[in-house]
């Protein structure tokens, strides 16, 4: 189970597209993830509903968040230092102008990749090796994690080979990340975690996340598959 909601789900959306979308938009002057959603997900985001969406949204990612806090105060300092380090990063971020790169600009180059690489690598050894190295798993376990980067890893080059060159799409697309709507945005953020915390919501709740983001990963590893072959 963990790992079909990790690989399939978590990982690939909440840790990566999400992400990377929130990243371009609200710090870059390129819209290229933004050009790429499908349709319904653009609808969603341009319409007039857009900014209750995401306040409940954020509200809705306290509460699971909470989870991983072991009390309401633990919930407030971590929702309040953490939004608040956030903030003025991006902040910073603007005020030395990097909002006028593209995406493509920041993105590491050949060169940048493969030092990137190594340094991965030299931390997978440190970590194995070094870091309670009793606790890696047994060559059964470890051998279906290898099976599984072989599989996604033909279906990522059949997917590359296939692929046409993009060219940076326009967009005018405009996310609200003004200080004030992030400040909003941070408050709604712990208290949705506060409130997990007390009333043992977000646990309840994750479950829920779980069993939907689980069943959304497996239909879009089918549609995927269906897709490159």
């Amino acid at each position: 189970m963990e790992t079909l909601l990790l690989v399939l789900f978590w990982h690939a959306f909440m840790a990566f597209i999400l992400p990377l979308f929130l990243a371009e938009t609200a710090l870059t002057s390129s819209r290229e993830v933004f050009s790429l959603l499908p349709g319904w997900a653009k609808r969603a985001l341009t319409s007039g509903k857009a900014p209750f969406l995401a306040a409940v949204l954020v509200f809705a990612a306290g509460v699971f968040q909470s989870v991983g806090t072991p009390t309401p105060l633990d919930s407030l300092a971590s929702g309040l230092l953490n939004s608040g380090f956030l903030i003025l990063l991006v902040l910073a971020w603007r005020r030395v102008g990097g909002d006028g790169y593209s995406l493509r600009e920041l993105l590491p180059g050949p060169r940048g990749f493969k030092a990137m690489l190594a340094l991965l690598g030299l931390v997978y050894l440190a970590l194995g090796l070094l870091l309670r190295p009793e606790e890696l798993p047994g060559l059964g376990a470890q051998a279906t994690v290898w099976a599984m980067y072989a599989l996604f890893g033909l279906l990522l080059r059949r997917g590359i080979r296939l692929s046409k060159i993009v060219e940076e799409l326009g967009s005018n697309y405009a996310l609200d990340a003004s200080p004030g709507r992030m400040v909003f945005l941070a408050a709604l953020f712990t208290a949705g975690s506060v409130l997990g915390s007390l009333t043992g919501l977000g646990f309840a709740f994750a479950m829920d996340v779980w069993i939907v983001g689980i069943a959304f990963g497996l239909f879009v590893l089918g549609q995927t598959v269906r897709h490159l072959f």
